[in-house]
């Protein structure tokens, strides 16, 4: 690459630059670059004027940011990409931004004046050497050890097996013999294993257990049997990360427990804080599933727990509430529906034949193929849903394939699709259930959503309601006063609300005399699904759910003159842990202040809570004191509160894949500290080949720290006489008895 400056305008940068093309043929052509004269901040096209020259206009394109520039060692340095605008590059050293700029650009831009005063140079023009030498030399053992850290966070981020790394590490010798790094590289299971587990997941616990040891934290639990039948309790931590203004969920362990009883469990728990000594009374609330052995007032895992935080919020997860809602309801639902449904997607599973012909039927239909059974009834909304969207297509299939073989069910199916009243009833399921499963999905999320929970249920519940009770009831009376098992509340069977779709059904394909029946079974089905809503939500506004309304930032920015204040301190008083007796009346007249001054908090407009009440701490007084720093305390303590456990849930699918049949022999703590590292890498969101580990890692790995953490949790075990506690089948012989090779 050739860098000419011309005579004529010593500002114009022309770069001459190869391009070889696949065949192998070189082309060359002139890139122009200009930066401004005197510390220019901006490197943008040349502007073209050949319209009134007459000259040939030349194509210019725009270059986006390269994420090779963050590993040149030129440049990453000093480039950072710009969150806005993908043709950019920000400049640390000077601040600014590059517009339109490819690699050429950026090196031209190190030698302008400006860059050069910030890095403290006296300005002097460097020769073209200076291009082609490293700015920032990295020591080689800084270099391998940052090359086996990304190795073991590919190993662990892919739940690709430990044994893997012997003949990977040898591929890469072999593929770049050429390599410095790769012909250093001392990774095998056994390293990848120190790295994975005393390493990433061992500093990552670490920050989590500090961060839990002097802060509010809310524990998300749920027990499960893996595949090697060891009954596991997954335990995972809510906090509020003050520097990202996040919720964050992340796992804390996962432990094999010999007792599964709710004593057991709570036992369990509890020994796991006390050995990282993390106090107890630093949690604020805690969720799980609505088995009867975590949560429940007959719970003894809920009643431990409450006799050690007495004042700890407690959440039945909303997710698997509506599951068991939509589950018991449809045990009022006609008993062929169901066996009909199973019958028909079991039909095609794994039958090839019956595949081929119904693709052939399909193809004419240009519709697409059968999903599988599901068994929850909130998961069938799609098999409901495909069956209605091919409904032709499978009476055509089931007509012709009903007349050559009738031992396979095919009749049955073909005659239960064309009984009054199949199709009607499915199309009622297709829309109540997609009533209730969006709900649940608005729940599933791992941001902070408690503060809709309350609005968002009641407002699907009062509509599910008017399908069926009198309008008059549902205007006038509170949803707490309106008992859905009243049948003198309800509606005549001819008004019952059916849904659009089915209601059109009804009109072309009257049912006649079964129209009636049909009505009955779907206010069943309603009354039934209402009364399990009823039973584990609670619709009053008195609620602590329906108080926690108060923390959306929209009560105080939208809130209209007129609008009455919400008060702060009945939400209060149910947290006296987090705000003393003390401290009500200073908390009230900040609360107060701020809803009267909602000008002040304009910019804050439109933000989430958890940003909304942290960046509230910033504005100051007179004095510089905070001015609502008791306020933005209290909202950021709650922040923590969980409203599901649907985090624990995608935890122990991890757990199925980290612990499968090939590795069924892993131990729970490795199994653990694999998902812990996993979550340490996905936590920058991007993938294991552009995460950067922590100075703090590399300097470990270096001087063999993860190796020593290792052997010395071996040499403990052995004095104990166990070594139950460690996956021997990770390790050579040599690690086990005490010798191995030292990292580096």
């Amino acid at each position: 690459m050739d860098v000419v400056h011309p005579s004529a305008n010593p500002e114009e940068i022309y770069v001459q630059i190869a391009a070889t093309d696949v065949a192998g043929l070189t082309d060359y052509y002139i890139q122009p670059y200009y930066a401004q004269a005197n510390d220019s901040t901006s490197i943008n096209e040349a502007s073209d004027d050949s319209s009134s020259t007459g000259k040939k206009k030349r194509l210019h394109y725009k270059q986006a940011f390269n994420d090779h520039w963050l590993r040149e060692d030129t440049l990453k340095d000093w480039v950072a990409r710009d969150p806005v605008d993908k043709y950019a590059v920000i400049c640390k050293v000077c601040n600014c931004k590059l517009t339109n700029t490819n690699k050429t650009g950026l090196l031209a831009h190190v030698e302008c004046k400006k860059h050069q005063k910030n890095l403290g140079t006296n300005g002097s023009s460097a020769p073209l050497s200076r291009f082609t030498k490293k700015l920032f030399v990295e020591d080689i053992d800084d270099k391998v050890a940052r090359a086996e850290i990304i190795l073991s966070a590919f190993v662990a981020e892919h739940n690709t097996l430990f044994a893997h790394a012997d003949h990977l590490v040898e591929c890469m010798k072999h593929m770049f013999p050429d390599s410095v790094i790769a012909s250093k590289l001392a990774w095998r299971r056994t390293q990848t294993s120190h790295i994975v587990q005393e390493g990433i997941a061992f500093q990552e616990r670490q920050d989590l257990v500090s961060v839990c040891q002097r802060q509010r934290f809310s524990v998300i639990t749920d027990e499960s049997t893996d595949i090697s039948d060891s009954q596991v309790l997954g335990i995972v931590v809510r906090y509020f990360d003050e520097k990202r203004c996040k919720v964050i969920d992340s796992l804390l362990d996962v432990i094999k427990v010999e007792d599964g009883s709710g004593t057991g469990l709570y036992n369990a728990f509890r020994n796991l804080l006390q050995d990282k000594q993390i106090p107890l009374s630093n949690i604020l609330g805690f969720a799980s599933d609505n088995c009867t052995t975590l949560t429940g007032s007959e719970s003894e895992f809920q009643q431990h727990l409450k006799r050690d935080v007495s004042d700890i919020f407690v959440m039945g997860c909303v997710c698997h509430s509506f599951v068991l809602c939509a589950n018991n309801a449809s045990s009022c639902l006609p008993s062929w529906l169901e066996e009909f449904v199973k019958n028909l997607c079991f039909y095609f599973s794994h039958q090839s034949k019956q595949n081929n012909t119904f693709s052939w039927i399909q193809e004419c239909a240009n519709s697409d193929e059968i999903i599988k059974c599901e068994t929850r009834w909130l998961a069938r909304e799609n098999v409901v849903n495909r069956i209605l969207e091919q409904w032709d297509e499978l009476l055509i299939y089931f007509q012709t394939a009903g007349s050559k073989d009738s031992g396979n069910g095919t009749s049955y199916i073909y005659q239960t699709m064309n009984a009054a009243g199949t199709k009607h009833i499915l199309l009622f399921l297709s829309y109540i259930l997609c009533k209730v499963n969006a709900m649940n999905l608005e729940f599933q999320s791992e941001s902070f959503r408690i503060h809709k929970l309350y609005d968002v249920i009641s407002r699907e519940y009062r509509s599910i309601l008017g399908m069926f009770i009198k309008d008059d009831i549902i205007k006038s009376r509170q949803l707490s006063e309106i008992d859905p098992y009243d049948v003198r509340l309800h509606k005549k069977l001819s008004e019952v609300d059916v849904g659009g779709r089915c209601m059109a059904q009804l009109t072309r394909q009257p049912l006649g005399e079964k129209e009636e029946q049909f009505r009955t079974d779907i206010t069943k089905f309603l009354m039934e699904l209402c009364g399990q809503m009823r039973t584990r939500f609670l619709f009053s506004d008195e609620s602590v759910i329906a108080k926690l309304r108060i923390m959306d930032p929209k009560n105080i920015t939208n809130a209209s003159p007129g609008a009455e204040r919400p008060s702060i301190i009945s939400l209060a008083i149910h947290f006296p842990s987090v705000m003393t007796e003390a401290q009500l009346d200073q908390l009230d007249e900040q609360w107060r202040n701020l809803y009267y001054s909602r000008s002040c908090t304009n910019n804050l407009a439109g933000l989430e809570p958890p940003e909304f009440w942290s960046r509230l701490r910033e504005m100051v007084d007179s004095n510089l004191q905070p001015k609502y720093g008791l306020l933005s305390y209290f909202m950021c303590s709650l922040l923590v509160l969980p409203h599901s456990s649907a985090c624990v849930e995608r935890i122990f699918s991890q757990v199925n894949k980290a612990k499968s049949k090939p590795t069924s022999r892993l131990h729970c703590d490795t199994v653990a500290n694999t998902l812990i590292a996993k979550e340490a890498v996905m936590a920058q969101n991007s993938g294991c080949y552009a995460w950067t580990p922590s100075k703090r890692l590399l300097e470990d790995v270096k001087e063999g720290r993860c190796c020593k953490r290792f052997k010395d949790k071996l040499g403990m075990y052995k004095k104990e006489g166990n070594l139950d506690f460690v996956d021997l089948s990770l390790y050579s012989s040599g690690d086990v008895d005490g010798g191995g090779d030292e990292h580096h």
